[in-house]
């Protein structure tokens, strides 16, 4: 037998008469290397289930190779098959058929390869990746072919297709665009229907702000927000014009209350004594007082008078404020001054006072009061807390009696009474001690220590004492007021004040002939 014609030599023969298997061969050149073929092999077998020939099916690659490529997605995008051993049998470049390999391309080539894409196809696994180039990124699809070990590639740059989406996107701005320019069109007119009634109302509203409120409005007739935005119009301008005359009243009534009220803060402040000192030929007694009511008129009160050797001085705190509490002020001032010359002693002045107050009192005020009795020949102090705040001096008890130190404290040792004004009847009780020359006694009303500043913080007991004991040694009465007086307004700054403010001191200092 000839050999050139025994097949039976031939490989696609042997691996499928040898496997029993059908098989595809690999692509080989025939035809003086012009023609690409491959084989499909598959045994034929007997009655008795033995092989007695191979068929083999010749598939012309050629065609194959021509066609695929017009299945590319972009016209820059390449389709390449490669066989088993990654040698390309389908490749836009046909010089590269059956002559290069994956492998021996990517040597060739001037940018660093993605080797996760070369072991993904030699070991047959199917994916998507990249690479970049020197140019540009490359999308990379691979599929192996199961029956033949072929696998099937896919490139695609990254410009390409971001072409299509340029183009879409050009597209949609341009509708996108022209759509805006129509809607701006429509906008423009339905606005210049809408301002131009709008325009004229503004300047009918210029005008009426500038006192014309006899300015014609624009006519509408159409019942929309424009029809009832003049039905607003008018309705303002009626209002406005009622408002200004009853402002006009008001304004008039309200001078002529301010003025009342200027001549009864004259009045109440000429009520209480403010010439200081008060007793010129009298250097056994240093007096000084300050009132500054929160209103125009208050309801605090001081006073006092000399009956020979006998000092009688009190300070009080009518509740609530204004009008009524400055009418209360001044019948508790009036009957004060009825009352200490002919009582004496400063519990039946209280109770004088305060039967007085009782009787008829249907609005059910009260008065908080300290009166006190010093005696400028001996230095005795007699003294009556109707409810109100403990004075401050610099004397404080013992077991032995009443000694006298520098410490400054409240005198919370005088007992305290119900206010003035409270209970019809009541028994006042009062105590007695001795002042030792130079001893201060500073008296005030709670304006004093609750006093706010911006934050509502008050102003407190504890800052009081040590202002007063900051104090120099034979500083006068009036030095006293002044130093508590700056430090609560340097305390409340800029605060609006919410009571009035007293204070009234007294310094005690005979002569060496008294003592």
């Amino acid at each position: 037998m000839d050999t050139l014609k025994d097949y039976r030599s031939k490989e696609w023969y042997k691996v499928s008469h040898d496997t029993g298997k059908s098989h595809w061969t690999k692509p080989f050149l025939e035809s003086n290397d012009s023609i690409i073929i491959t084989a499909y092999t598959t045994p034929l077998y007997d009655a008795n289930g033995k092989i007695y020939a191979v068929l083999s099916l010749d598939l012309n690659l050629n065609v194959m190779a021509d066609s695929l490529q017009s299945l590319r997605p972009y016209p820059t995008s390449m389709l390449t098959v490669m066989d088993q051993d990654l040698r390309f049998v389908a490749h836009p470049n046909r010089d590269y058929i059956m002559n290069e390999t994956l492998e021996s391309l990517i040597a060739k080539a001037d940018y660093a390869p993605n080797m996760q894409i070369i072991e993904a196809i030699k070991t047959g696994v199917r994916g998507k990746d990249t690479y970049n180039t020197n140019e540009d990124k490359v999308f990379v699809y691979y599929a192996p072919d199961p029956k033949t070990g072929w696998t099937i590639t896919l490139e695609v740059p990254r410009q390409e297709i971001a072409k299509g989406y340029d183009k879409m996107f050009k597209t949609l701005m341009a509708i996108m665009i022209l759509g805006i320019l129509l809607l701006l069109a429509v906008c423009v007119y339905i606005i210049n229907r809408i301002t131009k009634p709008l325009e004229n109302f503004a300047d009918a509203a210029r005008q009426i702000s500038h006192g014309d409120f006899d300015v014609k409005l624009p006519v509408i007739t159409d019942h929309n927000e424009l029809y009832d935005l003049r039905a607003a119009l008018v309705s303002m301008k009626q209002s406005l014009n009622q408002y200004i005359a009853d402002l006009e009243e008001s304004t008039k009534s309200k001078a002529t209350i301010e003025g009342e009220l200027n001549i009864a803060r004259n009045i109440q402040m000429a009520m209480v004594p403010k010439i200081f000192p008060p007793y010129p030929d009298r250097s056994d007694v240093d007096i000084h007082a300050s009132l500054t009511p929160a209103k125009a008129v208050g309801g605090d009160l001081y006073d006092f008078l000399l009956d020979g050797d006998n000092f009688y001085f009190c300070i009080g705190d009518v509740s609530g404020k204004g009008v009524p509490a400055s009418l209360f002020m001044a019948i508790t001032r009036t009957l004060f001054r009825n009352t200490a010359a002919v009582a004496k002693a400063p519990a039946k002045i209280a109770k004088a006072l305060n039967d007085a107050i009782t009787e008829g009192n249907e609005e059910n005020m009260f008065v908080t009061m300290f009166i006190g009795c010093l005696n400028l020949k001996t230095g005795e102090l007699s003294c009556c807390n109707c409810g109100h705040n403990a004075p401050i001096i610099n004397a404080v008890p013992t077991a032995s009696g009443l000694a006298y130190s520098t410490r400054v404290r409240f005198m919370d040792f005088v007992p305290t009474n119900i206010p003035i004004g409270v209970m019809a009847g009541f028994d006042f009780e009062e105590s007695v001690l001795h002042m030792a020359p130079g001893i201060t006694l500073f008296l005030y009303t709670d304006g004093v220590t609750e006093a706010e500043d911006k934050n509502q913080q008050l102003y407190g007991d504890q800052r009081l004492l040590k202002t007063l004991r900051n104090c120099k040694p034979g500083t006068t009465a009036q030095d006293v007021i002044s130093c508590i007086a700056q430090d609560v307004q340097s305390h409340a700054v800029d605060a609006v004040q919410s009571d009035d403010i007293t204070m009234f001191c007294l310094r005690y200092t005979p002569s060496d002939g008294d003592e």
